[in-house]
Order: structure tokens, then C-alpha cells, then sequence
């Protein structure tokens, strides 16, 4: 009975892994508990996105190898500054004039979706008013770095 309870607890656990599309498995990390597993898994995920890696972190439970967890490591996001090629598109039709739900139907969003998408380009390029957006959108790089 002894053996047996100290064999259960052997195994119960979690190992953090980072697969990489080629390559072996790397061991990340190992926790005993669930959450903090998943926890875990999710930031290694960004930490390894923004490092420029790519693959799938994973927390695996140590006695059977079953994976409870899967983070796949997206694309590393844009530089501050810069937009998402959708945040240019809505950009784009926002400063050719089309209203919200113009530009919902052209690319097919809701017109809520096309109100964060405004939120998110003038946070992204740090200004005030779309109008300010869009200047800065149409004036060339090197102008906006000379004026500044």
C-alpha cells in the first residue's frame, strides 16, 4: 500500500513543453498543479511569440504523456506604430469617407467591429482623432520622421 501511494504521487504532476515545428520537445517547466499549468503554458506562449519563436507550448500530464493544455505560438505582433494589414484595409475605407456600416459591409464586420477597429488604429499610432489617423496614413514615412 505504501509503494502504491508513493508510485501515485510519482507521477501526478504536469510538464510545461515547447514543441517546435521541427526539432525535439523542450521542457519548460513543472508544477503539480493544474491552473498554475495553464497559466503557465499561456506565458510561455506570448513570451516565446514575442522572442520570435513558433510551434505550440504544451502542458503535459507527467504519468500518461496526455496533453490537458495547448498554446499555439501566433505570429509576433506588429511594432507599436505600425497596423495589422486589416487595421490598414478599415483605414483605409474609413478615410475614403464610408461610414461605419459601409465599411462593416465591405469587409464583413458588424459596424461595432469597425469601431474598435478605429479605437485600435489610434491607440496603435498614437493619436488623438481618426482625422489625425489619416493624415498621418497618407503622409509618407520619412516626412512624419523629419517632422518630428
Amino acid at each position: 500500500m505504501a509503494e502504491e501511494a508513493i508510485r501515485h504521487t510519482e507521477v501526478v504532476g504536469f510538464r510545461i513543453e515547447h514543441r517546435p515545428p521541427e526539432g525535439p520537445s523542450r521542457l519548460l517547466g513543472e508544477t503539480t498543479m493544474w491552473a498554475t499549468a495553464a497559466q503557465s503554458a499561456t506565458a510561455w506562449a506570448r513570451r516565446l511569440r514575442l522572442s520570435g519563436r513558433a510551434g505550440t507550448v504544451v502542458a503535459v500530464r507527467a504519468g500518461s504523456g496526455e496533453a490537458v493544455v495547448e498554446r499555439p505560438i501566433g505570429p509576433p505582433r506588429p511594432p507599436p506604430g505600425s497596423l495589422t494589414p486589416r487595421q490598414a484595409e478599415v483605414l483605409t475605407l474609413v478615410c475614403a469617407g464610408h461610414a461605419d456600416a459601409e465599411a462593416a459591409a465591405c469587409l464583413g464586420l458588424a459596424p461595432a467591429g469597425i469601431r474598435k477597429f478605429r479605437w485600435r488604429i489610434r491607440h496603435h499610432l498614437g493619436v488623438g482623432s481618426l482625422a489625425e489617423a489619416c493624415r498621418r496614413a497618407e503622409t509618407p514615412r520619412d516626412e512624419t520622421q523629419a517632422s518630428t
